[in-house]
């Protein structure tokens, strides 16, 4: 699907960041240093995309623990959630896609099995079944965040301050085009000669920069700087991770996440229940056999009852 997000990336101007299975903690450093230089106060939000099975259930917990960690332990003052958007199982049963079975060695595949039913879903199902949907999701996850208006407003101001800028440099140019032009036509005569007339021009050019900057308000570009959308962003009300919860929340969260919950925890006792059924059964089925191979032994041995051959 990485075609589609590139092109919704590009739109909305966003940072993508692809991964085979979990993200590397590498790349989540990368993530806070680059947010904590780039962003200053802004807040982050991190949208994550994975299969529906136990790893792609999994590695949206695996990155928001990396990144917790790393601002726990940097007491970094950082707003950040991470939200997963794709793919859970309410949208497997809305648009009913189809289940792949479970890799053979997937250790988790009783638990899932017994949370969500059999097999897992790719996230290319989704669009492979409802063209454009993904797309659809994506934009409206991002719309959530973005101000359609603010890059017209900010191209406006922009090209305004531009043309104010050119005006002066205009002007200043005009000033000293009889100045400049001589020596241009000198140096384009003597060419290799002109070392000396050169470094006059560029003495002339300083002066006209200098004059450039006393002609111009020192805060003529404050502005561009101070730009903000006043649209009033609607959050998620429940992200997978938010630097603003404290340990123990953040650990609930994780695992109401992963159906980790109190039917969870009932599920898990009767497993272990049954499992130690099972072991206590197979510990009496194999003291049985070997009660009964103690007896066959016996009565082989001479001299046992019923062994007419014993002197």
């Amino acid at each position: 699907m990485r075609d589609i997000l590139d092109d919704v990336g590009r739109q909305y101007g966003v940072t993508r960041v692809y991964s085979l299975g979990e993200i590397s903690l590498v790349a989540c450093v990368k993530l806070i240093l680059d947010r904590v230089e780039r962003n200053g106060d802004r807040p982050t939000r991190i949208l994550y995309l994975s299969d529906f099975d136990p790893a792609g259930r999994s590695i949206p917990v695996a990155a928001a623990r990396k990144v917790e960690w790393l601002i726990r332990a940097h007491d970094l003052d950082i707003d950040l959630q991470l939200i997963p958007i794709l793919l859970d199982h309410d949208q497997c049963v809305n648009y009913e896609l189809p289940r792949t079975p479970l890799k053979a060695d997937e250790g988790r595949a009783d638990e899932w099995t017994l949370r969500f039913g059999e097999g897992g879903t790719e996230l290319d199902a989704l669009e492979a079944l409802h063209p454009g949907e993904l797309r659809r999701i994506v934009t409206e996850a991002l719309d959530r965040y973005h101000d359609h208006d603010l890059q017209g407003s900010w191209d406006e101001l922009l090209n305004e301050r531009r043309s104010a800028l050119e005006l002066i440099a205009d002007e200043i140019a005009g000033e000293y085009a009889s100045a400049l032009e001589p020596h241009r036509a000198e140096c384009r005569r003597l060419a290799w000669e002109a070392n000396h007339l050169r470094e006059e021009v560029r003495m002339v050019y300083a002066k006209m920069l200098a004059d450039i900057n006393e002609r111009t308000d020192d805060d003529i570009l404050a502005p561009l700087f101070e730009f903000r959308s006043e649209r009033e962003i609607v959050e998620h009300q429940d992200p997978l991770f938010d630097s603003a919860r404290d340990y123990l929340e953040q650990i609930n969260r994780y695992k109401l996440f992963q159906g980790r919950d109190e039917a969870w925890a009932v599920r898990q006792r009767a497993k272990r229940a049954l499992h130690a059924k099972k072991k206590r059964a197979e510990k009496k089925g194999n003291a049985a056999c070997a009660a009964e191979s103690a007896v066959a032994r016996d009565s082989s041995m001479p001299g046992s009852r019923g062994d007419e051959a014993a002197p």
